[in-house]
């Protein structure tokens, strides 16, 4: 062998080495959001604890929208009742004008109380929350435009919620900004049936008002068709095989479609569910296991090495009810500052809302109405907003034909009251402690506002 030729072979092997240290360095430094949590002890056939006994009748619609769509809320909290375990498999599909873009894989699995896995990604990059019973983690990794340089990591952990129900109430305030939050809340929609209140869960959101719209097939099932008003909730679920009374629909266009969540539920069994959308996403769950034995090494907590820190707890019992209220400093439309301790000894209803916000303008009348029949009793409305066009929130209040003390959020501190959409409704007693939430404009709210206003002003 020439001189020559063996100077080329040592040059090309010291590139080769090169390019796998660089690989191996690039990989270390920028790890896979698939790399999150390893997911095979969650693959496959799972030995089951027990079956899941799943006797139900198929719906007769009687003509009442709201009671039918009940029936069929009541089945899902059926199954929650019988089910201590779960895993579920779930694909996020893009329709409407963004509906190139790649599906996106996730799985959830449960067990009650409190244990939970969740692992998320797509195209960008991914999260993992994981609740071993005593601690939770949440891992979010974000791969940044190839103009920048390196990843953002994040992690968020303190002691475990209490239950599932808790990581349901308090998804939005898992934020691990910049750029997302940590839980996307399609994809935790497959914890809805393993809630303590299917419905009163759906009102929290704001699609409290649920309709039964008539029955459609989905993917070859018979399924039953609701929505849900307020923010607005769809709720789909399977029929069973009586097909022989049809039904004419209830009519959805009280909201626009980007506030209505759909769900498709299957009613041959356990009402698990099959579809969901909201807006321009679509959900499908494929291989449930119902009560699956899952073993520890699944809610092992991913390691947080290379991660920064964001420092988040879940509030205790999982509720925001009997806390003290976070402080709020606010400004009056003609400019004068205050904040929310100088109503201390006053019984204070916070209303968050905005100008832009259709269900904020019908439900704002409606509080105001309540809140005035009180003001003989130091019952205070105020109507919080994050906007500060002055000229624009008067002429809303006026269009609305409303007279409320309307405030602006200068310091952007509504998150401090959990608030992740609106309308948010929050009641603070006397001594400034929280005693009730109300989220979205649900029906009932005028007599539950009324009921509490009355209790805390005896």
């Amino acid at each position: 062998m020439s001189h020559k030729l063996k100077r080329w072979m040592a040059v090309g092997t010291a590139c080769f080495g090169l390019i796998v240290c660089g690989v191996f360095v690039f990989n270390r430094e920028h790890p896979s959001a698939v790399s999150l949590i390893p997911i095979g002890h969650l693959s496959g056939k799972l030995p089951l604890e027990r079956e899941v006994e799943a006797v139900r009748q198929p719906l007769q619609p009687t003509g009442d929208a709201a009671a039918d769509a009940q029936t069929v809320l009541e089945s899902l909290q059926q199954l929650a009742d019988t089910t201590q375990s779960f895993r579920v498999r779930q694909t996020r599909h893009y329709t409407g004008e963004i509906s190139g873009f790649a599906p996106i894989p996730s799985l959830i699995a449960g067990l009650r109380p409190n244990q939970l896995v969740l692992r998320y990604e797509n195209w960008v990059g991914g999260l993992v929350f994981v609740s071993d019973g005593d601690r939770f983690r949440v891992n979010r990794e974000h791969d940044l435009d190839e103009s920048l340089s390196g990843s953002q990591r994040y992690y968020l952990e303190g002691a475990a919620p209490d239950s599932l129900d808790t990581v349901l109430r308090h998804i939005d305030q898992l934020s691990l900004s910049p750029p997302t939050h940590a839980f996307p809340e399609l994809e935790l929609m497959a914890l809805l049936p393993f809630t303590d209140n299917v419905a009163e869960f759906l009102g929290s959101r704001g699609w409290g008002t649920v309709k039964w719209m008539g029955r459609e097939d989905i993917e070859g099932r018979r399924t039953e068709h609701l929505v849900c008003s307020g923010r607005v909730c769809r709720l789909k679920a399977g029929g069973g095989s009586d097909s022989s009374r049809e039904a004419k629909p209830a009519d959805p266009a009280s909201e626009p479609d980007e506030n209505k969540l759909h769900l498709w539920i299957d009613a041959d069994g356990p009402a698990l569910l099959r579809k969901a959308s909201l807006s321009d996403f679509a959900m499908t769950y494929t291989d449930w296991a119902l009560n699956p034995v899952l073993p520890d090494k699944a809610f092992e907590l991913p390691s947080s090495h290379g991660y920064q820190q964001i420092a988040f707890e879940f509030p205790e019992g999982g509720s925001w009810i009997g806390r003290q209220a976070p402080e709020l400093q606010m400004q009056t439309l003609s400019g004068q500052s205050q904040q929310l301790t100088d109503y201390r000894g006053k019984v204070v209803v916070l209303d968050f809302w905005a100008t832009w916000c259709g269900p904020c303008l019908r439900e704002l009348p409606v509080v105001a109405e309540v809140v005035d029949e009180f003001l003989d009793q130091d019952v205070r409305l105020l109507a919080v907003t994050s906007e500060s066009d002055v000229k624009k929130i008067h002429a809303t209040l006026d269009r609305i034909d409303v007279n409320v003390e309307a405030v602006l959020d200068t310091n952007q501190q509504s998150s401090a009251f959990g608030v992740a959409s609106i309308p948010h409704l929050v009641v603070i007693d006397r001594q400034g402690d929280i005693q009730a939430v109300h989220v979205g404009f649900t029906s009932g709210l005028q007599e539950s506002l009324r009921e509490e206003l009355a209790r805390l002003t005896q």
